[in-house]
């Protein structure tokens, strides 16, 4: 097959890019004639091309010097003005409204092939938008066949959908003066789904082809199959925790457009292994957001990114947790939860992670491990420690076995709200009294109760 002339970017054929967004030109390219000089012969073929790769789930856009109206008018009886996102008709130079194009879809240049039959043209579109693909118009009919825009099934056309929300969005967000009004107004969702392997692709695709979000920029192979198989071995980790970012906004539903995967080791801080998002949710700020929900894990950065969310502290309160995972009858129940304690081994280290969809408090309590030492608070008997003053010469026992006296506080023992919730995972003996109350025999195995369930 003949290969689109990519010589034009700086970039040789063999290491160019999969396209993502196809830019057209309209006369002379999209269609045959000129407009405004004895009008046009509307192309099929070029009609077609554009609604497949749609299906392809690759974005067409608009760059043409024309009348916006008349251009809309034909388009729209055509009934292919909608598989268009950001088109820009005027009668301006076409470098800058192609960069501003490539912007506000928020994809790398490389990944966007722009069409033109004016040579001139796609010279200050390299100029203007270094990385960017071009080719002339004579390479429309091979389109479909370039292995560079072979993209994948998306019938649906979920992907266009997605850009038109986005597009629809930056519409209303250039009439608005306070940006952050704006994002307040926006009503932004975000919905945890912690199981990956359910969107495995989704998951693979993130991972591979964001950058400007990507914080970690750890690859997977490019072979489809090796990359499940080398993500579902990482996330079948026991001290693995991941999810994917479902998000939407009024305007509509972004589809999943994050995820992270953490390693979590008793006594030992979190790490972030794979941090990504898509830019289609840039400026919404749901990845700092979700890093503070996280807990401010280790995160080390490999190279540019264009947010900062180690060190952005302004506060984030136009994002919102989704809680549509939580079954209808037990919303009412879990409603305002001010905080959830949990005390015991690891194992409720591996909880405390999926209880963070109830409420932002969650504080937990495990063993852990100090100077090659286990020290474990996960024996009723430590809880009773904690709660009850020791003599020194308790504590001087104690601190011969490895324990400091920071072991010794809990969140138990914290005054807080009727509604706060206790999960502890005992083993061994039995104990009463706990948080001022009198409590039942505290069976060895996990219990929860409230507060105000407790005081009898």
């Amino acid at each position: 097959m003949p290969a689109l002339p990519i010589i034009e970017t700086a970039e040789p054929r063999s290491t160019a890019e999969a396209i993502r967004l196809v830019i057209w030109d309209l006369d002379e390219t999209f269609w045959k004639g000129t407009l405004t000089e004895g009008g046009i012969q509307y192309d099929e073929i070029s009609h077609d091309i554009v609604i497949e790769l749609s299906h392809r789930g690759i974005i067409n856009s608009i760059c043409s010097r024309n009348d916006f109206d008349s251009v809309a008018k034909i388009l729209q009886e055509r009934g292919i003005w909608d598989y268009f996102v950001f088109p820009s008709v005027d009668w301006t130079p076409k470098g800058q409204r192609i960069r501003r194009i490539v912007e506000a879809v928020q994809l790398r240049p490389e990944t966007v092939l722009f069409i033109d039959d004016n040579p001139m043209n796609r010279a200050e579109a390299l100029q203007a938008v270094p990385g960017l693909q071009v080719a002339c118009e004579n390479r429309v009919q091979e389109l479909l066949s370039d292995p560079l825009l072979a993209g994948k099934d998306d019938f649906s056309v979920s992907r266009l959908k997605q850009y038109k929300v986005l597009e629809e969005r930056q519409r209303i967000q250039s009439t608005t003066e306070d940006p952050v009004e704006f994002l307040g107004a926006s009503q932004i969702c975000v919905q945890i789904v912690y199981d990956v392997e359910e969107h495995l692709d989704r998951a693979i695709e993130l991972i591979n082809r964001t950058n400007q979000l990507n914080f970690t920029k750890l690859r997977l192979p490019e072979d489809i199959g090796g990359a499940r198989h080398q993500l579902c071995e990482l996330l079948s980790g026991h001290n693995i925790q991941a999810g994917l970012a479902h998000v939407w906004d009024r305007f509509g539903d972004y589809g999943f457009v994050g995820l992270y995967i953490m390693r979590r080791e008793v006594g030992q801080p979190p790490q972030l292994i794979h941090y990504c998002f898509s830019c289609r949710t840039l400026g919404m700020h749901v990845e700092t957001w979700l890093y503070r929900r996280l807990g401010r894990p280790n995160l080390t950065i490999n190279g540019c990114v264009l947010t900062d969310v180690i060190g952005d502290d302004r506060e984030i309160d136009w994002v919102h947790l989704d809680g549509s995972l939580i079954s209808d009858e037990r919303k009412g129940e879990v409603k305002g939860i001010p905080r959830i304690v949990l005390r015991g081994g690891c194992e409720m280290l591996a909880l405390a992670h999926y209880l963070q969809l109830l409420t932002d408090k969650v504080i937990g309590e495990y063993v852990f491990v100090r100077d090659g030492i286990s020290i474990k608070i996960d024996h009723s008997i430590f809880l009773r420690y904690s709660l009850d003053r020791l003599s020194e010469s308790s504590m001087t026992a104690l601190h011969s076995l490895g324990y400091k006296d920071e072991d010794f506080l809990t969140a138990v023992a914290e005054l807080g709200s009727d509604d706060d919730v206790f999960l502890f995972a005992f083993w061994g003996m039995r104990i009463r009294g706990c948080i001022g109350t009198k409590l039942s025999d505290t069976p060895s195995h996990s219990t929860p109760f409230r507060r105000s369930a407790a005081a009898t």
